[in-house]
């Protein structure tokens, strides 16, 4: 019997003598080259996007350069029957004459109800009546926070035609957008911006975020993280003071 306990106790300290052993080992390797040097590795668009470049309004990818628009024009729940039919058959002989591809992507994305708050807010602090003062901001504050819930949706398309040059791009678009709006009341409005088709990407990949990298960028935040500290304190300043002036 004490046998066996001496044979358990020595295993027991074996295994303790092993583990530091390994312990030790792994604290004193080599350090990773990124960590010598200092490199953090972040992720570029190309390995969400697979984009080459956005520039100048249109997007680079895999040699072509694509051209997106939002999608605008008719309600066709409104319209009676005839008149859907009659859309539709303009739509139908508009985009069977293409001799290229062309995508269109609809989604549902939360609608961006800051910058209404935002004006609403500047409209407020040039108002010199209290009460309507009070008002504004309150209106504001319902505004934003419909958006960090998530409160609205809203239904976008986006149009994307290809070219082998930007100018082979923008013209396909100009003939295509021409007939859609004279033949089939239908708008579309090209991206022109790289904020605006960063923006576009985001509702197509994440359509439940609230944060548009156009603002982060402009902000000059990058980390995945964002909290305006500044802009939060002032605008519970204002909520307060309008709250003291009701009461």
């Amino acid at each position: 019997m004490l046998f066996l306990g001496l044979l358990f106790g020595t295993c027991i300290l074996l295994g303790v003598v092993l583990i530091l052993c390994s312990n030790k080992k792994k604290y004193n390797e080599e350090p990773s080259s990124d960590l010598k040097t200092g490199i953090e590795k972040t992720v570029n668009i190309k390995d969400v996007f697979q984009i080459d470049e956005i520039y100048n309004g249109l997007i680079k990818e895999l040699g072509q350069y694509l051209l997106l628009a939002k999608i605008e024009g008719t309600n066709f729940s409104v319209l009676s029957e005839i008149e859907q039919d009659a859309r539709e058959s303009e739509l139908i002989e508009i985009l069977s004459r293409l001799d290229y591809p062309y995508r269109f992507i609809s989604n549902t994305c939360v609608a961006d109800t800051s910058k209404e708050a935002q004006k609403i807010i500047e409209m407020a602090d040039l108002t010199t009546n209290e009460n309507l003062r009070m008002y504004r901001i309150l209106y504001a504050g319902v505004l934003e926070q419909m958006r960090l819930d998530r409160a609205v949706l809203t239904q976008q398309t986006i149009m994307v035609i290809p070219g082998s040059t930007p100018e082979e791009a923008r013209e396909r678009f100009s003939i295509l957008a021409s007939s859609l709006r004279e033949r089939a009341a239908i708008i579309a409005t090209p991206l022109s911006r790289t904020e605006d088709i960063y923006d576009a990407l985001q509702d197509i990949l994440t359509p439940d975020k609230i944060i548009r990298p156009s603002k982060i960028a402009q902000d000059g935040v990058l980390e995945p993280i964002h909290f305006y500290g500044k802009e939060v304190e002032n605008f519970v300043q204002k909520i307060e003071e309008a709250a003291g002036n009701a009461g």
